[in-house]
């Protein structure tokens, strides 16, 4: 089940600071860089964040998240994440997907992730998203952009 978070709520926050550290250490193991912003990120930061937070549950159970914004027609997503006990069970796939489907206003959707996170990759690129290119921020770590124009019916 998908559901709203109130991440000014400490419960919920909590709750997505555990499940974010576990998934963005795998993501920072695999791309070989320790500072992500979400894996660094305090309590009281996340508290303070104007994202907005959805979260997938098993059963009573945190499996996944994703956090975006919207501003002028575009869905920008800042974060998805899934509890490694709950990988390969399609739960990124759900989130985003659900999100589309939610701000059906949007014409555009827009998500970043590291380019040698493979598995994110190949998850954008089959949910339609094209690459728009590649940056190098601090320690040269390379940040792959990517966008998907939706159509209005």
């Amino acid at each position: 089940m998908i559901k709203k978070l109130d991440i000014s709520r400490l419960e919920h926050a909590n709750e997505v600071l555990l499940l974010q550290r576990g998934a963005y250490l795998l993501e920072a193991r695999l791309i070989n860089y320790h500072s992500i912003p979400p894996l660094l990120e305090t309590l009281e930061e996340l508290v303070k964040s104007n994202e907005i937070f959805y979260g997938y549950f098993v059963e009573a159970i945190l499996a996944g998240i994703i956090s975006f914004k919207i501003e002028d027609k575009v869905l920008d997503i800042y974060r998805v994440a899934v509890s490694p006990s709950y990988l390969k069970r399609g739960i990124a796939t759900k989130l985003i997907t659900y999100i589309e489907n939610l701000h059906k206003e949007a014409d555009k959707v827009i998500v970043s992730t590291g380019a040698k996170n493979t598995p994110a990759v190949k998850l954008y690129s089959k949910l339609g998203y094209k690459e728009k290119g590649i940056n190098v921020v601090q320690g040269g770590l390379e940040i792959i952009s990517f966008e998907k124009m939706m159509t209005h019916l």
